[in-house]
Protein backbone atom coordinates (compact mmCIF):
# COMPACT_ATOMS: atom_id res chain seq x y z
CA UNK A 1 0.00 0.00 0.00
CA UNK A 2 1.84 3.06 -1.33
CA UNK A 3 0.56 5.55 1.24
CA UNK A 4 2.15 3.55 4.46
CA UNK A 5 5.70 4.75 2.81
CA UNK A 6 5.03 7.87 2.65
CA UNK A 7 6.36 10.02 5.08
CA UNK A 8 4.70 10.03 8.42
CA UNK A 9 2.55 12.52 9.85
CA UNK A 10 2.55 13.36 13.89
CA UNK A 11 -1.16 11.66 14.93
CA UNK A 12 -3.26 14.22 16.54
CA UNK A 13 -3.19 13.70 20.17
CA UNK A 14 -4.90 16.43 21.63
CA UNK A 15 -8.27 15.91 22.66
CA UNK A 16 -8.65 19.94 23.05
CA UNK A 17 -7.23 20.19 19.30
CA UNK A 18 -9.83 22.49 17.60
CA UNK A 19 -10.29 20.23 14.98
CA UNK A 20 -10.97 17.32 17.01
CA UNK A 21 -13.15 19.67 19.14
CA UNK A 22 -15.27 20.37 15.91
CA UNK A 23 -15.44 16.63 15.15
CA UNK A 24 -16.79 15.63 18.35
CA UNK A 25 -19.73 18.75 18.43
CA UNK A 26 -20.84 16.79 15.05
CA UNK A 27 -22.83 13.95 17.29
CA UNK A 28 -25.10 16.58 17.74
CA UNK A 29 -27.88 17.97 15.40
CA UNK A 30 -27.39 21.68 15.66
CA UNK A 31 -23.45 21.77 14.98
CA UNK A 32 -24.23 19.12 11.79
CA UNK A 33 -26.43 21.92 10.89
CA UNK A 34 -24.43 24.68 11.39
CA UNK A 35 -21.30 23.26 10.21
CA UNK A 36 -23.76 21.04 7.18
CA UNK A 37 -21.04 17.91 8.26
CA UNK A 38 -22.06 14.69 9.73
CA UNK A 39 -19.89 11.84 10.88
CA UNK A 40 -19.95 8.25 8.90
CA UNK A 41 -18.77 5.33 11.11
CA UNK A 42 -17.97 1.64 10.35
CA UNK A 43 -15.61 0.68 7.22
CA UNK A 44 -17.88 -0.37 5.10
CA UNK A 45 -19.90 2.67 5.32
CA UNK A 46 -17.08 4.71 4.62
CA UNK A 47 -16.31 2.50 2.00
CA UNK A 48 -19.83 2.85 0.03
CA UNK A 49 -19.05 7.13 0.59
CA UNK A 50 -15.39 6.92 -1.16
CA UNK A 51 -16.12 4.42 -3.84
CA UNK A 52 -19.43 6.55 -4.73
CA UNK A 53 -17.97 9.97 -4.80
CA UNK A 54 -19.76 11.47 -1.60
CA UNK A 55 -18.50 14.41 -0.92
CA UNK A 56 -16.09 13.43 2.11
CA UNK A 57 -13.93 16.09 3.57
CA UNK A 58 -11.53 13.89 5.99
CA UNK A 59 -11.04 10.94 7.44
CA UNK A 60 -9.80 10.00 10.62
CA UNK A 61 -8.05 6.98 11.30
CA UNK A 62 -6.15 4.78 14.49
CA UNK A 63 -3.50 2.27 13.26
CA UNK A 64 -3.89 0.80 16.95
CA UNK A 65 -8.41 0.39 16.70
CA UNK A 66 -7.62 -1.24 12.72
CA UNK A 67 -8.22 -4.84 12.19
CA UNK A 68 -9.20 -4.61 8.44
CA UNK A 69 -7.53 -5.08 5.28
CA UNK A 70 -10.58 -3.57 3.82
CA UNK A 71 -9.99 -0.65 6.35
CA UNK A 72 -6.29 -0.26 4.76
CA UNK A 73 -7.63 -0.70 1.45
CA UNK A 74 -10.46 2.17 1.79
CA UNK A 75 -7.75 4.65 3.27
CA UNK A 76 -5.79 3.98 0.20
CA UNK A 77 -9.15 4.90 -1.98
CA UNK A 78 -9.87 7.85 -0.18
CA UNK A 79 -5.75 9.38 -0.57
CA UNK A 80 -6.31 8.25 -4.35
CA UNK A 81 -9.03 10.32 -4.51
CA UNK A 82 -7.41 13.70 -2.60
CA UNK A 83 -9.68 12.99 0.41
CA UNK A 84 -6.86 13.99 3.41
CA UNK A 85 -7.06 11.10 5.54
CA UNK A 86 -5.48 11.65 9.47
CA UNK A 87 -3.81 9.83 12.08
CA UNK A 88 -5.12 10.12 16.09
CA UNK A 89 -4.20 8.08 18.98
CA UNK A 90 -6.70 5.99 20.22
CA UNK A 91 -7.63 8.06 23.08
CA UNK A 92 -9.04 10.77 20.35
CA UNK A 93 -10.86 8.35 18.45
CA UNK A 94 -11.99 6.90 21.20
CA UNK A 95 -13.53 10.47 22.59
CA UNK A 96 -15.21 10.92 19.01
CA UNK A 97 -16.70 7.28 18.84
CA UNK A 98 -20.21 6.95 18.73
CA UNK A 99 -19.46 3.12 19.01
CA UNK A 100 -18.62 0.87 21.71
CA UNK A 101 -15.67 -1.44 20.25
CA UNK A 102 -14.86 1.37 16.93
CA UNK A 103 -13.30 0.14 14.13
CA UNK A 104 -10.29 3.03 13.61
CA UNK A 105 -12.30 4.68 11.03
CA UNK A 106 -14.47 7.49 10.54
CA UNK A 107 -15.11 9.88 8.12
CA UNK A 108 -16.51 13.75 8.42
CA UNK A 109 -18.47 14.18 5.50
CA UNK A 110 -20.33 17.34 3.93
CA UNK A 111 -24.08 17.25 3.83
CA UNK A 112 -26.13 16.92 0.41
CA UNK A 113 -29.26 16.59 -1.51
CA UNK A 114 -30.94 18.14 -4.56
CA UNK A 115 -33.48 20.61 -4.46
CA UNK A 116 -36.80 19.62 -5.69
CA UNK A 117 -36.90 21.13 -8.99
CA UNK A 118 -33.45 19.17 -9.74
CA UNK A 119 -35.25 15.49 -9.59
CA UNK A 120 -34.88 14.31 -13.25
CA UNK A 121 -38.78 13.49 -14.07
CA UNK A 122 -38.87 9.96 -16.06
CA UNK A 123 -42.04 7.68 -17.61
CA UNK A 124 -41.11 5.15 -14.97
CA UNK A 125 -40.39 7.69 -12.37
CA UNK A 126 -41.04 5.85 -8.45
CA UNK A 127 -40.88 8.29 -5.53
CA UNK A 128 -41.17 8.01 -2.07
CA UNK A 129 -42.24 11.07 -0.10
CA UNK A 130 -41.64 10.47 3.91
CA UNK A 131 -44.03 13.08 5.85
CA UNK A 132 -42.98 13.94 9.38
CA UNK A 133 -41.09 10.48 10.09
CA UNK A 134 -39.66 10.59 13.26
CA UNK A 135 -37.19 7.49 14.35
CA UNK A 136 -34.05 8.11 12.67
CA UNK A 137 -33.71 3.96 12.36
CA UNK A 138 -37.09 4.63 10.26
CA UNK A 139 -35.64 6.85 7.82
CA UNK A 140 -32.19 4.86 7.43
CA UNK A 141 -34.45 1.92 6.21
CA UNK A 142 -36.21 3.51 4.19
CA UNK A 143 -33.24 5.26 2.34
CA UNK A 144 -32.19 1.20 2.30
CA UNK A 145 -35.20 -0.05 0.29
CA UNK A 146 -35.20 3.18 -1.85
CA UNK A 147 -31.86 1.77 -3.09
CA UNK A 148 -32.80 -1.53 -3.79
CA UNK A 149 -36.20 -0.14 -5.80
CA UNK A 150 -34.20 2.55 -7.32
CA UNK A 151 -36.75 5.18 -6.20
CA UNK A 152 -35.86 8.73 -4.93
CA UNK A 153 -37.14 10.16 -1.20
CA UNK A 154 -38.60 13.23 -0.46
CA UNK A 155 -38.79 14.06 2.81
CA UNK A 156 -40.94 16.63 4.14
CA UNK A 157 -42.48 18.41 7.17
CA UNK A 158 -40.65 17.99 10.27
CA UNK A 159 -39.31 15.28 9.95
CA UNK A 160 -36.24 13.44 11.62
CA UNK A 161 -32.49 14.28 10.19
CA UNK A 162 -31.43 11.40 7.66
CA UNK A 163 -27.29 12.60 8.47
CA UNK A 164 -28.56 11.15 11.92
CA UNK A 165 -26.03 8.59 12.86
CA UNK A 166 -29.12 6.09 13.66
CA UNK A 167 -30.03 6.68 10.21
CA UNK A 168 -26.85 6.70 8.32
CA UNK A 169 -26.05 3.36 9.92
CA UNK A 170 -29.29 2.09 9.27
CA UNK A 171 -29.28 3.21 5.63
CA UNK A 172 -25.84 0.79 5.25
CA UNK A 173 -24.19 3.09 2.62
CA UNK A 174 -27.48 3.68 0.65
CA UNK A 175 -27.43 7.52 2.07
CA UNK A 176 -24.73 7.61 -0.29
CA UNK A 177 -26.97 6.37 -3.01
CA UNK A 178 -30.41 7.62 -3.47
CA UNK A 179 -31.48 10.57 -4.91
CA UNK A 180 -32.58 13.12 -1.45
CA UNK A 181 -34.50 15.96 -1.69
CA UNK A 182 -35.48 17.87 2.04
CA UNK A 183 -38.51 20.19 1.14
CA UNK A 184 -40.68 21.19 4.10
CA UNK A 185 -44.10 22.01 2.82
CA UNK A 186 -45.37 18.66 1.64
CA UNK A 187 -47.54 20.68 -0.45
CA UNK A 188 -45.11 22.22 -2.79
CA UNK A 189 -44.50 18.56 -3.32
CA UNK A 190 -47.64 17.52 -4.29
CA UNK A 191 -48.02 20.62 -6.70
CA UNK A 192 -44.70 19.72 -7.75
CA UNK A 193 -46.24 15.92 -8.80
CA UNK A 194 -49.08 17.08 -10.04
CA UNK A 195 -47.04 19.51 -12.67
CA UNK A 196 -44.82 16.34 -13.80
CA UNK A 197 -47.89 14.07 -14.17
CA UNK A 198 -46.77 12.24 -10.86
CA UNK A 199 -49.85 10.31 -9.80
CA UNK A 200 -49.66 10.17 -5.88
CA UNK A 201 -50.83 7.49 -3.85
CA UNK A 202 -51.07 8.12 -0.06
CA UNK A 203 -51.38 5.90 2.56
CA UNK A 204 -54.22 5.27 4.90
CA UNK A 205 -55.27 2.30 7.27
CA UNK A 206 -58.76 3.32 6.76
CA UNK A 207 -59.02 3.51 2.87
CA UNK A 208 -61.33 1.49 1.03
CA UNK A 209 -58.88 -0.07 -1.40
CA UNK A 210 -55.92 -2.18 -1.26
CA UNK A 211 -52.71 -1.00 -2.52
CA UNK A 212 -52.53 -4.36 -4.62
CA UNK A 213 -55.31 -3.09 -6.88
CA UNK A 214 -53.64 0.06 -8.22
CA UNK A 215 -51.60 0.54 -11.04
CA UNK A 216 -47.97 2.19 -10.27
CA UNK A 217 -46.36 1.51 -13.92
CA UNK A 218 -46.83 4.85 -14.68
CA UNK A 219 -44.83 7.36 -12.79
CA UNK A 220 -45.56 7.30 -8.75
CA UNK A 221 -45.29 8.91 -5.98
CA UNK A 222 -46.54 7.13 -2.48
CA UNK A 223 -46.55 9.50 0.99
CA UNK A 224 -46.30 7.77 4.05
CA UNK A 225 -46.43 9.21 7.18
CA UNK A 226 -45.47 10.17 11.03
CA UNK A 227 -45.01 6.38 12.86
CA UNK A 228 -47.99 6.99 15.27
CA UNK A 229 -50.15 9.26 13.86
CA UNK A 230 -50.26 8.82 10.25
CA UNK A 231 -51.73 11.34 7.47
CA UNK A 232 -53.80 14.10 8.43
CA UNK A 233 -57.60 13.92 6.83
CA UNK A 234 -56.53 17.47 5.61
CA UNK A 235 -53.46 16.01 3.66
CA UNK A 236 -55.53 13.01 2.16
CA UNK A 237 -57.89 15.18 0.92
CA UNK A 238 -54.97 16.66 -1.37
CA UNK A 239 -54.36 13.59 -2.98
CA UNK A 240 -56.04 11.40 -5.24
CA UNK A 241 -55.95 8.20 -4.66
CA UNK A 242 -55.55 6.72 -0.80
CA UNK A 243 -54.93 2.96 -0.72
CA UNK A 244 -54.49 0.53 2.55
CA UNK A 245 -52.41 -2.42 3.26
CA UNK A 246 -54.65 -5.09 4.30
CA UNK A 247 -54.34 -6.58 7.95
CA UNK A 248 -55.21 -10.28 8.52
CA UNK A 249 -54.01 -10.52 11.89
CA UNK A 250 -54.01 -8.47 15.28
CA UNK A 251 -52.15 -5.85 14.28
CA UNK A 252 -54.03 -3.07 12.85
CA UNK A 253 -50.83 -1.43 11.15
CA UNK A 254 -47.11 -2.14 9.85
CA UNK A 255 -44.11 0.26 10.67
CA UNK A 256 -43.59 2.88 8.38
CA UNK A 257 -40.50 1.29 6.40
CA UNK A 258 -42.01 -2.27 6.50
CA UNK A 259 -44.71 0.18 4.65
CA UNK A 260 -42.84 1.52 2.56
CA UNK A 261 -40.58 -2.07 1.50
CA UNK A 262 -44.31 -3.42 0.54
CA UNK A 263 -45.20 -0.39 -1.56
CA UNK A 264 -42.44 0.33 -3.56
CA UNK A 265 -41.33 -3.42 -3.75
CA UNK A 266 -45.11 -4.07 -5.49
CA UNK A 267 -44.29 -1.07 -8.01
CA UNK A 268 -41.03 -2.38 -9.20
CA UNK A 269 -43.24 -5.81 -9.60
CA UNK A 270 -45.60 -4.36 -11.86
CA UNK A 271 -43.55 -2.81 -13.65
CA UNK A 272 -41.44 -5.79 -14.16
CA UNK A 273 -44.34 -8.03 -15.50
Amino acid sequence: MFWLHTPPVEPISSLVNPYIKKTRSLRQTKYRHRYRLFLVEGIRLIKEAVDLGAPVETILYCPELLRSDLAYDTIESARVRNIPCRQVTRKVFESISLREGPQGILAIVQEYEIPLEAIQTTPNALILIAHEIQDPGNLGTILRTADATNATVIVTGNSTDWYDPKAVRASMGSLFAVTRVRSSPVKSVLEWCQKHGIQVIATSAHAAVSYLTLDYCGPTAFLVGNEATGLSRSLLELTSLTAKIPMYGRADSLNVAVATGLLLFEAQRQRQV
